[in-house]
């Protein structure tokens, strides 16, 4: 029964990203490739045996980075390495190169079908640990269809992320995507963790976590979330005797990390170093604010949180119109210069109201040592969310795509506040969702 509820997930997560990118535009019986192939020419360089793309300085184009060890792309290893295998089949079968926009379907179908699994009603006679024991009706609502339906919705079709997939995507919206659709897997196989401890799930989980940060850096931070809080519910569930499977969990976890920085060491010179100061471009302001120094880094706090929220939810993108350094985009927009780019539409204010209440909720939670899924979401939200959050007060640039690193915070803190709201008007809750889905 279990295995073909597995084979109906995968199905079904196969089918609903096969659907999303024809959708899109992203994919079609006459182009399945990315628009940039910065990605493919890391995998043919990882398949040459070296990391640069190519070693003569006149490979060097925008946003490239020029190094000692030839010319570096700077937008990480980890999707090239998910692209690998699939060009390696290609190879063989005689499609080169092979199309990217396939492996991007993986990835999509891979994120759908583990939120699809955690969220999933509860199998007959499987067991609820103690602290979620909840009575009757409520039991059902949780477990229900409705609440999957409502988490497919909120996650993994966030209407921002949709929004991306539907517009232009360049190296830099790729790398968004494949970052967006990390963190969700993460969040999906800790609640898998958390609803069915083991000590294979959560070893699996925290060395996948401690890969993140080769996809972005900023996912890593939700790959520390996850090991901490995975950690923490294995102990909580074994007690001392799990202390040597989390010992070799956080050392895979922290494996993942030196690779990362040795990646980093090999390719820039340092393993701090992910290019960003290296790179060359056609943004005089931009290449000034990453080598030297930039107005925006000496804001106050308070300023510098009123611009961020005002473009995270006041619709920056129908104002954007006039170059990158335009002023009046949105409420709360700080009158220094920074480079800001707005093109589609991440949240509007609607979302902050839900985001405030899965926060209150969350913090009731822990308050009241109540519910664990309200607890394990918002310690997520906050351990991965916030340093994130405290980053783009002050970073030299924001622009819509940078917006979607908060974007497994917020969806966090909104299933909390639909959890709630589905155990006590399931089939209002679930009308009032599709029409507003629908109308973000």
């Amino acid at each position: 029964m279990n295995s073909a509820g597995r084979l109906r997930s995968l199905g079904l997560a196969v089918v609903l990203a096969l659907v999303v990118l024809v959708v899109c535009r992203q994919l079609s019986l006459h182009g399945a490739y990315a628009p940039q192939p910065i990605y493919r020419a890391q995998v043919d360089a990882l398949l040459d045996g070296r990391m640069a793309l190519t070693r003569a300085p006149d490979g060097l184009i925008h946003d490239l980075a020029w190094t000692p060890s030839g010319v570096q792309q700077v937008w990480g290893l980890g999707v090239p390495l998910w692209q690998l295998p699939f060009e390696a089949l290609g190879r063989l079968v005689g499609l080169s190169p092979f199309p990217d926009r396939i492996a991007l379907l993986a990835w999509l179908a891979a994120m759908w079908f583990a939120i699809l699994r955690a969220f999933r009603p509860r199998d007959v006679g499987e067991p609820r640990p103690d602290d979620q024991r909840v009575d009757g009706g409520r039991t059902r609502a949780l477990d229900s269809r409705a609440m999957q339906i409502g988490a497919v919705l909120i996650t993994a079709l966030l209407p921002g992320f949709v929004a991306v997939l539907r517009g232009r995507i360049g190296i830099y919206e790729e790398a968004a995507i494949y970052s967006y659709g990390a963190a969700m897997m993460l969040l999906a196989g800790m609640l898998a963790l958390l609803r069915r401890p083991s000590v294979a799930r959560y070893v699996v989980l925290v060395a996948l976590a401690g890969l993140t940060g080769l996809i972005r850096p900023t996912v890593w931070f939700y790959g520390l979330g996850t090991a901490l809080i995975a950690s923490a519910i294995l102990l909580r569930q074994h007690g001392r005797p799990a202390g040597r499977s989390i010992a070799l969990g956080l050392a895979l976890f922290v494996a993942g990390g030196g690779a990362l920085y040795a990646t980093n060491a090999l390719r820039f010179g340092r393993g701090s170093e992910f290019g960003h100061r290296l790179n060359i471009h056609s943004l005089p302001g931009n290449i000034v604010a990453t080598r030297f120094s930039y107005p925006f880094e000496r804001v106050g706090t308070l300023e510098a949180t009123r611009e961020l929220l005002g473009s995270l939810f006041d619709g920056p993108e129908r104002r954007s119109k006039r170059g990158f350094y335009q002023t009046d985009l949105h409420r709360g927009q700080s009158p220094a210069p920074r480079w800001r780019e707005y093109y589609f539409t991440t949240f509007s204010w609607p979302y902050a109201a839900v985001i405030a209440a899965g926060l209150v909720l969350a913090a009731l939670a822990w308050r009241r040592r109540g519910d664990p899924f309200a607890r394990t979401l918002g310690a997520w939200a906050i351990l991965g969310g916030a340093p994130l959050f405290v980053f783009y007060l002050h970073a030299p640039s924001l622009t819509s795509r940078y917006q979607l690193d908060l974007a497994p915070a917020f969806v966090a803190l909104i299933l909390i506040a639909w959890r709630s709201a589905v155990a006590r008007w399931p089939r209002p809750a679930v009308v009032l969702l599709v029409a507003l889905w629908a109308t973000a």
